[in-house]
């Protein structure tokens, strides 16, 4: 026993000098548990259900009239939503086939939804409020749409930025900037449809590293925060999920493992079982609580032994994330069944898309939901001076999100669904091809309990554990876009807004900036807008790394632009001060303004280095007439417990 003890002190001082201790998060990890997430299609799934004994069933993709068709879509899927491989984190993302490094993991990318300056319309009015999209918003910053309000911009990714969850350690998914266009030409000046949906899309999804089929997809939730890499920020301000192992932490971990077992060689004559009885007692019973080295351990059997096997932490992750194609289609949804396009409806902008044959009664996509206790926290306040950004106590409209929400009239509470290209799911009563129903419990991380539980409850409920389905009316081809019938509610209160809508004033006359970036016409220098000026709602800016970031030399030679990093983009207000003609190519030399006591010159720039912003609040989402209003929840599946208004 006396030499179990000495060895235990000599491991705490070599841990001690091991492990990356972070004092900042001195909390028990809760969310993050020691369980084993190396989950069999025969053992416990990450929801705790077990799986059913059944045989297989003679036609795998009956027809809805009981015909036996060719392999359905579920062989086909390539990304997946199913419970995920980290205990306690809820729905993770899965690939359904190999994706080599930097393709593209779905067939077109996701809508983007802007949340403008929200903390600051609630607290002018007073209110403490807690809003779970918190968890799930991106820093609009990283995804160049700071421009859009005057404080902070936070940005819904509802597809993959959502979805997806985070282990640093493991990310093989690069998440990319959205694009921005207005499709159909919609203009504020005739379009009652102007300001009711994010020009934000696009935005992809590619796999950072080559990626096996049945691996859990993992994005960097750090990468495009604030002005952190690798999560640290994100997860340190969460300290309710405990010690999160961040980069490099799965390495150290590793190497403080063969440490130990550096140490069992050097006491050789000592059985087995009391090293593993000293390893177990010091990881469980660790003094080094806030270790995010230590919280990379799960203490599983199997892990102890793949460990032994030498093999490092990371393998061992990876190992336990994989899903055979079995397990997915036990707990999973098939998730990349539609495609991104503009929408047959002129006034909705873009749509979805089936991208296979979906049939009849089938689960086409999962709608997990995010939860809004109170639909008000998306009220917009006008400002009552621009300067001090002093708000007035009137209500000016709702956030964009409001449109991408389902809720009742009886009801206070909002559900806003996310998923890949869910959020593009169009309107249309008389050509709906889906419904909604709530999810099955083993597969959306769906609690049915919580159908019983007041909308007080959802206040300040840190978890996501509702979800519901869309179901296939009928056979749907590919190729044909998805439509859901939004409700009688939300049908009159569009046609009232079409019948009542009349044009902004001076709407003939303004002009965006994606207007002005798709234009062919050539830039104005500074000595041009003295008597051409350009609107007052956009800005000029310039990408001071844009020679960083493309073959420069090619450029020379060819005229020919090769981007080399996407991330790499910084727009700064800039000033063009002449043009000239290189190759029968149009030219620019401009200063930007890097800082206030620095500015850096472009010389011999195309046009692809300048780009108009539009100004805070100054696009169509902020018109006092833009349409607002909730997708509708059918009154035979809202809970009358939720009905509180």
């Amino acid at each position: 026993m006396t030499s179990i003890l000495h060895l235990r002190y000599l491991l705490l001082a070599l841990l001690s000098a091991s492990i990356i201790v972070c004092g900042d998060v001195n909390v028990n990890q809760e969310t993050i548990q020691t369980e084993n997430a190396n989950v069999d299609a025969s053992e416990e799934t990450g929801t705790g259900e077990k799986k059913a004994e059944q045989d297989e069933p003679t036609c795998k993709n009956p027809d809805s009239d009981g015909t036996c068709l060719p392999p359905s879509n579920l062989e086909e899927c390539g990304i997946w939503l199913a419970p995920s491989s980290i205990p306690g984190a809820g729905l993770g993302m899965y690939a359904g086939r190999d994706f080599k490094k930097g393709e593209e993991l779905q067939p077109s990318g996701e809508i983007v939804i802007p949340m403008i300056d929200i903390n600051h319309h609630q607290y002018a009015l007073g209110d403490q409020f807690f809003m779970l999209w918190d968890e799930y918003t991106w820093s609009a910053t990283g995804l160049h749409m700071d421009h859009l309000g005057y404080v902070e911009v936070k940005v819904a990714s509802p597809g993959f930025g959502s979805a997806a969850n985070s282990f640093i350690d493991l990310v093989n998914v690069d998440e990319l900037r959205p694009r921005h266009s207005i499709p159909h030409g919609l203009h504020r000046s005739r379009d009652p449809g102007a300001g009711a949906f994010s020009t934000y899309h696009d935005r992809q999804s590619t796999a950072s590293v080559d990626i096996q089929k049945g691996e859990e997809l993992f994005v960097d939730y750090g990468q495009q925060v604030s002005l952190n890499r690798y999560g640290w920020w994100w997860f340190r301000d969460r300290k309710h999920f405990g010690p999160v192992p961040l980069l490099g932490d799965l390495d150290t971990a590793t190497s403080v493992f063969k440490r130990f077992l550096e140490m069992r060689q050097k006491h050789h004559k000592l059985r087995d079982e009391p090293f593993g009885d000293l390893w177990v007692s010091f990881v469980e019973k660790t003094d080094f609580d806030d270790s995010r080295s230590l919280a990379a351990f799960r203490k599983t059997e199997e892990e102890w032994r793949l460990l032994h096997q030498l093999k490092t932490l990371k393998e061992i992750r990876i190992l336990e994330g994989l899903r055979t194609d079995e397990w997915l289609r036990e707990h999973g949804t098939c998730a990349d069944n539609m495609v991104e396009g503009e929408s047959t409806i002129r006034q909705a902008g873009r749509g979805a898309f089936a991208t296979r044959r979906l049939v009849k009664d089938s689960v086409i996509a999962p709608l997990p939901l995010i939860h809004i206790g109170d639909a008000s926290i998306l009220d917009m306040l006008e400002f009552e001076d621009i300067r001090t950004l002093k708000t007035e106590n009137v209500t000016n409209g709702a956030q964009l999100t409001l449109n991408y929400c389902f809720g009742h009239r009886e009801s206070s509470l909002l559900l806003c669904p996310y998923g890949p290209l869910t959020s593009l799911i169009n309107h249309n009563q008389t050509q709906a091809n889906v419904k909604l129903r709530w999810a099955d419990a083993a597969k959306g991380n769906h609690e049915p309990e919580l159908l019983e539980r007041l909308v007080e409850h959802f206040a300040f409920d840190k978890t996501a554990k509702l979800a519901m389905e869309l179901i296939a009316l009928r056979d749907i081809q590919p190729g044909e876009e998805i439509f859901l019938d939004y409700g009688d509610d939300w049908e009159a209160a569009w046609q009232q807004h079409v019948q009542s809508w009349e044009p902004h004033p001076r709407a003939a006359d303004y002009i965006s900036a994606y207007q002005l970036d798709s234009s062919s016409e050539r830039l104005l220098t500074e000595f041009e807008q003295m008597d051409r000026p350009y609107p007052e709602n956009v800005q000029l800016r310039c990408d001071i790394k844009f020679f960083r970031s493309i073959d420069y030399d090619h450029f020379q030679q060819t005229g020919e632009i090769t981007v080399l990093d996407y991330h790499t983009s910084e727009w700064v207000p800039c000033e063009i001060l002449r043009f000239r003609v290189v190759n029968n190519q149009m030219r620019y030399t401009a200063v930007a303004r890097v800082d206030e006591n620095k500015n850096e010159k472009l010389t011999d720039a195309p046009k692809e280095a300048f780009k108009f912003l539009d100004n805070p609040y100054t696009t169509d989402m902020f018109l006092p007439n833009a349409f607002r209003h909730a997708m509708m929840i059918p009154d035979e599946m809202f809970p009358e417990y939720w009905m509180n208004l």
